[in-house]
């Protein structure tokens, strides 16, 4: 789908998300998972190379996201626009109401 079919929508929930919201991102075959972190940046967990981010889907590259399977990912922060691209996002906290946080 293009960029400008969900346009409107993403910048509706990145004006709503607040700090430490997840994000899911609708790639279609899988869900990619961001945390927003405030001034329009996530941190996620992303491939190396090509993580099939930009619809140039590789089959090694989408289990990437399980980190040391193929050892291929990094943690990074950056845009959310970057990480978005043509998907759709939604604030996703379903959890919250489940699991308590992990305190160190």
């Amino acid at each position: 789908m293009a960029a400008s079919t969900f346009k409107s929508h993403n910048k509706s929930v990145i004006r709503r998300a607040k700090a430490g919201d997840l994000l899911e991102f609708d790639r279609g075959l899988y869900s990619h998972w961001a945390v927003y972190v405030g001034n329009e940046e996530v941190v996620h967990l992303a491939g190396v190379d090509n993580d099939g981010l930009n619809a140039s889907v590789k089959p090694n590259h989408v289990f990437t996201m399980c980190g040391k399977t193929f050892d291929k990912a990094t943690v990074k922060k950056e845009s959310v626009w970057n990480v978005m691209l043509d998907s759709k996002v939604e604030i996703n906290n379903d959890k919250d109401r489940k699991l308590k946080p992990t305190k160190f």
